[in-house]
């Protein structure tokens, strides 16, 4: 009953809680927010090398013009292969514009179609 009638340690409790409760809403935004952070910027920092590895190379404005998965290269395969030595990559995969996989580093995807992507338009 010492709580009831000690107005400084209602105080410091009631201080107490709200404060772990906005810390604890504030770590979670917060966290959410350098992990959007990261994987946005992990993205862009991908389509841009990817974008300067190709950038001059004849044979890939010619797959990406075809869009036949027969026509990569051993050149192309071996740049494309070289992608998942940087960080965290775990899978390539070329896609055309009509969703079909032109080049995976798992042989068992090239050539499957997935048009219903509709990151492809």
């Amino acid at each position: 009953m010492r709580i009831r009638g000690n107005v400084l340690l209602q105080y410091s409790a009631a201080t107490f809680v709200i404060v772990t409760a906005i810390s604890i809403a504030l770590g979670i935004i917060l966290t959410k927010r350098i992990a959007d952070y990261q994987i946005s910027s992990h993205v862009r920092l991908y389509q841009e090398v990817a974008r300067l590895t190709l950038k001059d190379d004849t044979e890939a404005y010619a797959l990406f013009a075809t869009g036949d998965p027969g026509s990569v290269t051993p050149h192309l395969a071996g740049l494309f292969s070289e992608m998942l030595s940087l960080g965290n990559i775990f899978r390539v995969k070329i896609w055309s514009r009509d969703g079909t996989i032109l080049w995976s580093d798992q042989t068992g995807l090239i050539g499957r179609k997935f048009p219903d992507n509709d990151g492809f338009d």
